[in-house]
């Protein structure tokens, strides 16, 4: 069984030959480790974020992770706005910063992190009402913008690819608590 059959055994809940591990969102290591399981051994450390999942990946056995975020092929085509807003620094300090970012939302961001989360404020949104909807859609969700897919021959290339591949291939959508269009990996 390759990759792609056994993700779609996977997810419409039959039996597949092994088991991926599903977007480790929540990151259930934690509880893992207070349940008994060996911590990563420094040479995973090492690398970091990127180490914990791939001593994850060893120490259960699974193949790879599943997700529209990390662990799979993404297609690099845009699913945000197209054009964007232009990024714009509207205020800094020693404390934080307040910026327009790609989605036209005014945010405000603290600037001492905690390992790999970001504590952001959303202040301000470009849409305030429905009467901002028509102007908005047309300037912003343009489905034909060129910077939503790659090059026509690079497009193709990519196209052909996935035609007999046997592996999983996903559009990174963005997260689950956000909206379609706002993307963060780390």
């Amino acid at each position: 069984m390759n990759r792609r059959e056994r993700y779609h055994r996977f997810i419409e809940n039959q039996s597949p030959d092994d088991i991926p591990l599903w977007g480790d969102w929540v990151d259930p290591y934690k509880a893992w480790i207070e349940q008994g399981m060996p911590p990563a051994p420094d040479e995973y450390l090492a690398e970091g974020l990127r180490g914990v999942l791939k001593y994850k990946l060893d120490y259960f056995g699974f193949e790879g992770v599943f997700s529209a975020f990390w662990g799979t092929d993404n297609l690099p085509v845009s699913v945000g706005m197209c054009p964007g807003f232009e990024y714009e620094v509207l205020e800094k300090d020693d404390d934080h910063i307040v910026y327009r970012n790609g989605d036209g939302m005014i945010v405000k961001e603290m600037t001492h992190k905690s390992g790999s989360f970001v504590t952001q404020q959303y202040l301000d949104h470009a849409l305030h009402g429905s009467a901002d909807w028509p102007e908005f859609r047309d300037k912003h969700l343009d489905i034909y913008h060129p910077s939503r897919y790659p090059a026509d021959a690079e497009w193709a290339r990519i196209v052909e690819a996935c035609k007999n591949r046997d592996f999983i291939v996903t559009v990174d959508a963005g997260s689950f608590y956000g909206n379609l269009k706002s993307k963060e990996i780390w």
